[in-house]
C-alpha cells in the first residue's frame, strides 16, 4: 500500500490532531454501542500518539483492552462529484474497529500496518460533520507482535 501523496487529482485531508478519547475499562463499549452516539466522559488525546505515554494517569497509562477515539470532520462537497473518498490509517495497535456516522466500515488486525477503507458511500453528503469513531484493542495474543 503506497503512502498517499497530494496531486492535481488527489486531495488529502489530514485528520491528525486532537481527538476525544475514552478507555473502556469494563469492556462494554461494543456491547453498549458507544459508536451509535457521540462519546461521553472523554478527554482530549493527540492522534497519532500512544495514549500510554501521554497522560500521568496510571489507569490510562497501564490500560490493556479497548480504548475509544472520536473526531468530527467535514468533506468538501466538490469531492462528491466524481471522486472516491478513502480513509487511511497509518496503524492501530493491535486490533481496530472503525465506524463512520455509527456504521461499521472496517476491522483491522495488524498493529504496525496501514489500512484503509473506501468511505464514499458512507460520508454525510450534506456538508455536515461526519463522526469517526475508532475502538482500538492493544491486548497481546499469540498472533500479535509486541511493541518494543
Amino acid at each position: 500500500m503506497l503512502y498517499p501523496k497530494e496531486s492535481r487529482t488527489r486531495e488529502i485531508k489530514d485528520l491528525s490532531g486532537i481527538w476525544q478519547f475514552k478507555i473502556d475499562s469494563e469492556n462494554k463499549g461494543i456491547h453498549d454501542n458507544w459508536q451509535s452516539k457521540p462519546l461521553t466522559d472523554t478527554i482530549p488525546m493527540p492522534v497519532p500518539a500512544s495514549y500510554n505515554d501521554i497522560t500521568q494517569n496510571a489507569k490510562i497509562r497501564d490500560h490493556i483492552g479497548y480504548a475509544w477515539y472520536e473526531t468530527k470532520f467535514n468533506v468538501p462537497q466538490r469531492i462528491f462529484a466524481d471522486k472516491n473518498v478513502i480513509l487511511r490509517f497509518g496503524s492501530a495497535t493491535h486490533y481496530a474497529i472503525v465506524w463512520l456516522n455509527g456504521r461499521e466500515i472496517i476491522r483491522h488486525k495488524g498493529g504496525f500496518l496501514p489500512f484503509e477503507a473506501d468511505i464514499t458511500d458512507n460520508i454525510d453528503k450534506t456538508g455536515s460533520n461526519n463522526i469517526l469513531t475508532v475502538a482500538v484493542n492493544n491486548e497481546l495474543t499469540w498472533q500479535t507482535l509486541p511493541p518494543g
